[in-house]
């Protein structure tokens, strides 16, 4: 059985929708399940950060190209409108995925200071 206050007091909070499970379960069950529902999503987190890293990447190789090809020698890449677009995108994915993996990381250091806090007094 599960006691909701010392679970109030950590900060965790059962879903209306999942009482019933959560009434089966025991403290360190739904413990365990809110770490492991903080930590999904870290796959996407981390290609998406890939995956903007790489389009700013190539916007930023566009750009450079560019400026090679008026001083210097001439290359095959092409600067326009869509290495602006695609260093844009790049950045703000590269944004929302830091922002994303941040969050998911002070959501865990929040739970597990919590954790040590309740569980040393009680």
């Amino acid at each position: 059985m599960v006691n909701r206050d010392l679970l109030n007091k950590i900060g965790i909070k059962i879903n209306s929708q999942c009482e019933t499970q959560a009434d089966s379960m025991s403290n360190h069950e739904v413990i365990k399940d809110a770490i492991s529902s903080t930590k999904r999503g870290q796959i996407r987190d981390w290609f998406l950060l890939g995956l903007g890293l790489s389009l700013t990447s190539i916007g930023s190789m566009d750009i450079s190209s560019n400026i090679l090809e008026k001083y210097i020698t001439n290359t095959t890449k092409d600067f326009n409108e869509f290495s602006l677009l695609e260093i844009g995108v790049g950045l703000f994915s590269t944004y929302i995925s830091c922002k994303s993996i941040e969050k998911r990381q002070n959501n865990l250091k929040y739970l597990t200071n919590s954790l040590n806090n309740h569980y040393v007094k009680d």
